[in-house]
């Protein structure tokens, strides 16, 4: 099979380090001369040294660190490809390679050949290839260069976008030496638990070519590497028992097993069901509008506006789904109201994360999550990164259109307030439509996504009132008259007030 390959760079006083950063040494702290039986070194260093992994924490405070990692994105299958001579990786470069079902990502670029010197300039990832990797499968990507931002960044963008996408970062790399390829790769992190990045020692293991007329796919239950031949699988129908099935791509057996009713009761089921599949529901509108906002943010409206449909037309699915719950009496939801306990919709981080995402930012409805620490991070994290509005309002920046400074740098944890500038920059665009088409466009699709939210919110407190009244709700809010309040809660109120002065 071949012998282990190492990609990582060596750690000794000639390893460049960041402008700035910490120099790696290595000095024999105690000889054996003096112990009497050992030479115990001490070693100074960044945790950015050489080929390394970066947690969110290094360019987020709320964001992940090295503890926080799953280990099993850093051992496994990874693919090497190589696009040279480019000073912007896009999805262009990367659509002429087949990654569907890549879970990691090696890119050699060749870019950094002398590494006793730290470059001046160096490739970097355009935003919008994040949501592509994404939707490839990608949960690790890692490079030959000591960034994936341009080495002049501050804001880091492509850190955070790919932070967003749960994408982890692998920098620092040596893939001189290494052919484009599939290969078994291993790069695990040290145990440092608070810190914001970890050295790696990186290794790859060349993977045998497949035969012409098989293809190798990942077994959806032990995720080891199985070669099932095309051929096989058209003329022998009993070998597809050993292929993946329906069943086995959706995980059926765990989706269909996760419903369990606590009384017994026949309509216990309907319940479950309902909140299930909105949960779902609400992950892809998640997914899409992460999408959305990364496209905005790198001037690409065209590729926004067709998920931003796709947001209203899930919209629509939640709110079809009251429809069907409000078949559920009083009688009934009384039967097995009392065995939900404390549980409540108002507990649901998802719709939370799509608030923050639209928006609408009160970090006060944190302190549910305070218990649950991964989660009380992803909200946290959400509730400080730049909105779906705020990633418009700097698209109106970036036209021309006179905004406010304030609201382009400011603090996007803070609940949104209106402003002058913002209502202004809209006013114009609708008054000028041929000039700002995109623009206009953009806004017209948030006005549906926002319009959606209201019906959404009109349907949840219609369907809460018919079943329970004004009785207080099972996580202890006021029912129906909390569910008003946040009815009078606006998206994007600049451009409903626009419409008064047009």
């Amino acid at each position: 099979m071949g012998e282990w390959i190492d990609i990582s760079q060596p750690l000794n006083e000639k390893v460049v380090v960041w402008p700035g950063d910490t120099v790696f040494s290595y000095k024999v702290k105690w000889r054996k001369a003096e112990s009497g039986s050992v030479n115990v070194g001490k070693i100074t260093m960044s945790v950015h040294t050489g080929t390394h992994i970066d947690a969110p924490f290094h360019f987020d405070d709320a964001g992940k660190r090295v503890k926080d990692f799953d280990l099993d994105v850093f051992i496994g299958q990874a693919r090497v490809i190589r696009i040279p001579n480019k000073s912007v990786i896009g999805i262009k470069e990367l659509s002429s390679f087949d990654l569907d079902g890549e879970t990691r990502l090696l890119i050699r670029t060749d870019a950094w050949p002398d590494r006793t010197v730290f470059p001046v300039s160096i490739p970097y990832m355009d935003l919008q290839t994040i949501g592509y990797l994404s939707d490839k499968g990608i949960r690790l990507i890692g490079f030959d260069l000591p960034s994936v931002d341009p080495i002049e960044s501050k804001t880091l963008l492509v850190h955070h976008q790919l932070s967003h996408a749960d994408i982890s970062i692998l920098e620092g790399l040596v893939l001189d030496h290494i052919d484009a390829g599939d290969y078994e790769f291993i790069a695990l992190p040290l145990s440092l638990s608070e810190a914001d990045a970890s050295p790696t020692r990186a290794v790859l293991k060349k993977l045998p070519k497949v035969k012409k007329g098989e293809q190798t796919k990942m077994t959806a239950t032990n995720n080891t590497i199985e070669k099932l031949d095309e051929t096989h699988l058209t003329n022998q129908p009993a070998e597809m028992r050993h292929s993946m099935t329906y069943g086995d791509y959706l995980y059926l057996d765990r989706l269909l097993s996760s419903q369990h009713q606590l009384s017994g009761h026949h309509d216990e089921m309907l319940f479950i069901i309902i909140h299930q599949a909105s949960e779902l529901w609400m992950k892809l509108m998640l997914h899409e509008i992460n999408a959305v906002i990364s496209y905005i943010q790198s001037n690409h409206l065209q590729k926004a506006f067709k998920i931003l449909t796709r947001v209203s037309k899930i919209q629509e699915q939640l709110i079809q789904s009251w429809n069907v719950l409000v078949t559920l009496t009083p009688a009934e939801y009384m039967e097995f109201r009392n065995q939900l306990g404390q549980s409540s919709g108002f507990q649901s981080y998802q719709y939370r994360l799509i608030e923050f995402a639209l928006g609408i930012k009160n970090t006060q409805k944190l302190a549910i999550f305070e218990h649950q620490s991964e989660l009380y991070q992803q909200l946290a994290k959400a509730a400080h990164a730049p909105s779906l509005y705020d990633a418009a309002i700097q698209a109106l920046a970036v036209a021309g259109l006179s905004i406010d400074s304030d609201m382009l740098d400011r603090d996007f944890s803070k609940k949104f307030q209106p402003n002058a500038s913002v209502e202004q920059a809209w006013l114009t665009v609708y008054k000028q439509t041929e000039q700002y088409w995109e623009l206009y466009e953009l806004a017209e699709k948030l006005m549906d996504i926002a319009s959606q939210h209201q019906f959404w919110q009109a349907k949840h407190m219609g369907t809460v009132e018919r079943i329970i009244g004004s009785k207080v709700g099972t996580g202890g809010t006021s029912g129906v008259s909390y569910l008003k309040k946040v009815l009078e809660q606006n998206l994007f109120p600049e451009l409903w007030n626009l419409r008064t002065k047009m």
